[in-house]
This record gives C-alpha cells, sequence and structure tokens, in this order.
C-alpha cells in the first residue's frame, strides 16, 4: 500500500485503496503503454460559485470513469462540468482512463480561489453646460449611474446632497469651486473629486492708449500736464518688465538707451522699421499693465487692455497670445539687419497689429476716452509719429469722399480701411503691395456688405509701409 500512496500522495486513502483494486481487477490491462493523464480545467483558476469544466484527454476509443476524492463515481463521459461553480477550496478528482494503450489512473487537484472583490464604482462625473461656466450661472453635476449606488456630494469638506445629481441653482462667482462626490456599491467606495471653473463673463469695454499718449507721459515726466504720475510710470515699467522677457526696465524714466519704457516710447530719431515695432508692442503692454494695476488718470479715466480679448491679427487670436508670440519674435529678430526684407516685414506685422490694437480697432467696443485720445492725436498732428494726416475730399460728405496718397519709390505695402467709434472695420479700401506712385482711394459710405452706414464720424486708418496713416470723416445724411 505504500507504493501508489507516495505515487499518488494527492489522493486519500479510501481512493487509493478503490483505485488499487480496479487495477488488479483490470489486471490484464497493460500500464506499460498507459494513456496519458491530460486533464485540462476551464477556466484553470476558477473563483467560488464560478461554472467551470474539467476535461480528460481527448482520443479515439478511449472510456472514462470520474470519481471524486471519497471515490464516488461522478460519470462516464470525458467532461465534467460544474455548472454553478464549488466553494473556495481545494478539490480532488481521479480520472481513469482505458484505450487501445491501456488503462491510466489521473489524480486531479484543482483549486478554487475566493470570488475576488468587484471593481470600485466609477468617477465619471459630468458637467452641465460642458462648456464655460459663467459666474451665477445654473450648472449641474451628475455621478455615473449605477444599479445599488449611493452618492454623497460635498463641497469643500460640507456634505451638500445625497442625490446622484447635484444641481447648483444658483450659479457661484468667478473662481474654481472643487466639489467631490463619494460613490458607494457593495462594499466598495470610489471619491470622485471634479473642480468647475466659474469665468467671469461680464462684458469689458476696452479702453487703451495709442503711443502718442504713452510718449506725451514720458516727455512731460514731472510735469502736472501729464496724465499719469511718476509713480504710475514706474509701476507700469515694474509691470511690464515682469511680464515681458524682451523687455528688462527697471524704471520708466527717459534715460539714454533701451533700458527704460520711455526710450522705447520715444526713440531718437530717425524712425525705422524696429523701433516702430518696439514703441508700438511697449504700448501695448502698457495698456494691459494699467487695467492690471488699476490706474486711473488725473481726469479721472481708466486705462485697460484686457488680455483675453480676442484679435485677429499677428497669427494670435487672443492679446495674450500675441503678447507671448511677439516677445519670442522680437528677441529673434533683435540681431538680424534691417536690410534684411523678411526682418523689415516681420516688424511691420508687429506694427500694424499692435497699432490698431492701441488705437482701439478690431477689439470690439472700446471706451469714449479711446475715442477721444485717438482724436486728440489727429487734432494735434501726431507730433510724435504715430500716424500721417489725410486729407479726403470732400469732408463732410454724404455720397462718397476721395482720399489721396503718395507710395514711396520702392513701392511699398498699403493697408487702408474705414472703422467707426467703437473701432469697428467698416469696409476695407486697400490691402497689399503697390509700386511707387500717387493713388486715390473712394469710400461710398457703404460697409462691406453693401449697406448704408448711418450718418456720424467714422476713421481712415492704416499704414503705407512704416508709415501709420489716420484722417476723420463725416458721414452726413
Amino acid at each position: 500500500m505504500n507504493a501508489p500512496l507516495r505515487l499518488h500522495e494527492r489522493m486519500t486513502r479510501h481512493t487509493a485503496r478503490l483505485l488499487l483494486g480496479l487495477a488488479l481487477w483490470l489486471g490484464s490491462a497493460s500500464f506499460a503503454d498507459a494513456q496519458t493523464c491530460d486533464i485540462t480545467a476551464t477556466p484553470s483558476s476558477p473563483f467560488s460559485g464560478q461554472a467551470f469544466t474539467l476535461c480528460g484527454p481527448a482520443g479515439s476509443g478511449l472510456s472514462y470513469s470520474w470519481y471524486d476524492s471519497m471515490g464516488n463515481p461522478l460519470g462516464e463521459q470525458q467532461c465534467l462540468g460544474y455548472s454553478s461553480g464549488l466553494p473556495s477550496g481545494t478539490y480532488d478528482w481521479t480520472l481513469i482512463v482505458a484505450g487501445p494503450n491501456g488503462m491510466s489512473i489521473c489524480p486531479y487537484e484543482l483549486m478554487v480561489t475566493a470570488a475576488p472583490p468587484p471593481p470600485p464604482p466609477g468617477c465619471d462625473v459630468t458637467v452641465d453646460p460642458a462648456g464655460t461656466i459663467c459666474g451665477g450661472q445654473a450648472f449641474t453635476l451628475c455621478a455615473p449611474l449605477g444599479t445599488g449606488q449611493s452618492y454623497a456630494w460635498y463641497q469643500d469638506t460640507d456634505l451638500v446632497s445625497t442625490d446622484r445629481c447635484l444641481m447648483v441653482s444658483a450659479g457661484r462667482p468667478p473662481g474654481t469651486w472643487n466639489y467631490a462626490v463619494v460613490v458607494t456599491q457593495g462594499g466598495q467606495s470610489s471619491r470622485c473629486p471634479v473642480s468647475v471653473v466659474v469665468t467671469d463673463c461680464a462684458r469689458r469695454t476696452n479702453c487703451p492708449r495709442p503711443a502718442a499718449f504713452w510718449t506725451r507721459q514720458c516727455v512731460r515726466m514731472g510735469n502736472r500736464r501729464t496724465q499719469l504720475s511718476n509713480d504710475q510710470m514706474n509701476a507700469l515699467a515694474s509691470n511690464i518688465d515682469s511680464r515681458s522677457a524682451f523687455f528688462t526696465w527697471t524704471s520708466a524714466s527717459s534715460a539714454p538707451g533701451s533700458s527704460s519704457l520711455c526710450w522705447v516710447l520715444g526713440p531718437p530719431r530717425p524712425m525705422d522699421a524696429r523701433k516702430q515695432a518696439k514703441r508700438q508692442f511697449a504700448a501695448l503692454l502698457a495698456n494691459v499693465a494699467a487695467g492690471e494695476l488699476n490706474l486711473i488718470t488725473r481726469n479721472g479715466e481708466s486705462i485697460s487692455l484686457e488680455p483675453s480679448t480676442a484679435i485677429s491679427c499677428g497669427g494670435a487670436s487672443t492679446i495674450a497670445g500675441l503678447i507671448a508670440a511677439t516677445d519670442v519674435q522680437l528677441a529673434q529678430l533683435e540681431s538680424r539687419p534691417l536690410s534684411d526684407r523678411a526682418v523689415t516685414a516681420a516688424y511691420r506685422g508687429i506694427q500694424d497689429c499692435c497699432q490698431a490694437i492701441n488705437r482701439g480697432l478690431g477689439i470690439g467696443e472700446v471706451c469714449p476716452a479711446t475715442v477721444h485720445a485717438e482724436q486728440e492725436a489727429e487734432a494735434d498732428g501726431d507730433p510724435d509719429g504715430e500716424a500721417s494726416m489725410l486729407t479726403p475730399s470732400p469732408n463732410p460728405f454724404s455720397t462718397s469722399t476721395q482720399i489721396d496718397y503718395e507710395v514711396g519709390s520702392a513701392g511699398e505695402r498699403v493697408d487702408v480701411g474705414i472703422y467707426d467709434v467703437a473701432g469697428r472695420l467698416v469696409q476695407t479700401l486697400a490691402r497689399g503691395w503697390q509700386s511707387s506712385g500717387t493713388y486715390s482711394l473712394r469710400w461710398d459710405g457703404r460697409d462691406a456688405s453693401g449697406v448704408r452706414a448711418k450718418a456720424g464720424v467714422f476713421f481712415v486708418r492704416g499704414t503705407i509701409g512704416d508709415r501709420p496713416i489716420a484722417a476723420r470723416l463725416l458721414l452726413l445724411r
């Protein structure tokens, strides 16, 4: 008895005796060429309660006899199925396979493991509306839907709801609001944090000033005729320095060299494309900085330019994007010669885009102070070189007016348009490269779609080469 026990150590003593008896009864069977004991379980590692199947080796002319660990017969088929599975534990079977090559006694052990815990509930929280949420706007947060789930919503550490969806009907002020929902199913829980960004969607009116305004503040620093004090100008310089990697200024003073805001805003003559581009970019940064610092002029007016304002120039979609791109571009162009036409064209692009924004063009509605500063620059003949004045004729007009200008001997890029008092482009009159000569533009008082504009004040804005141009029109009806 000891040898069979050693041979089949996984079998119980009762099963061993049974198999030895069967072997003696079938004494004529050949064990030398016995069948293989290739028993497979599907799945190979079943969980508690999971259905599984045991199968003996396949082959022609084979017969099968299955026994449990106590020697009880279980069937004479090739496969033994357990549709309801078994509790966790270790189980033994014995399969006797008989065939043309003799008989094999095949013990088999299978471990049934405890079922794994179900996965924790998911954290697929949805926010409605999915796009921008404005201050005071209602929104809803919904946890994932699941059978037998319970929910607990928290704002910071306060429990605010046990429903699947949290409805914030009164909205929230602008800022980032942190919520979390604990989803529980059975013995499993998931904590699902969600942050809701509430945007200040209140429409703001930009109030930029043209570069000529900023140059006048520098020329008259220390003089009460300026709209901003020396301290305010120095605060602007510091703010711009922290925003721009290209400009490094210690103050706004007009000390020689490029180390001051005022030197860039009022560089020595003659002007060139590089100086013009830097000047307009510095003015744009000054407009943005003034808004962030909440600076108020001596006559009680504000100056501001929202970085989030949508634009369509300089390859950027917002003023913030334009600032970032221009800061890099100026650094790349600084060491390149102006004799390179590509360099000059790049500087002109910077100048044109920043100059238009500083004048309140292409940025939507602007405040009356911007329009007033524009008119003041025109009335002064723009002594800082901001724009060359044109003389439309007739002006005022009721049907059409003519605008004459000259293009230099080498030819120049021309960009001229009509704008209303809110800074919106009404009609494009010229855009592109023109050869040397005298040209005339005519405006018939219609917008780009052919609709007659209402009577009022309009502005001619644009550039001829490096030279900004400007004119004021009065349309009558």
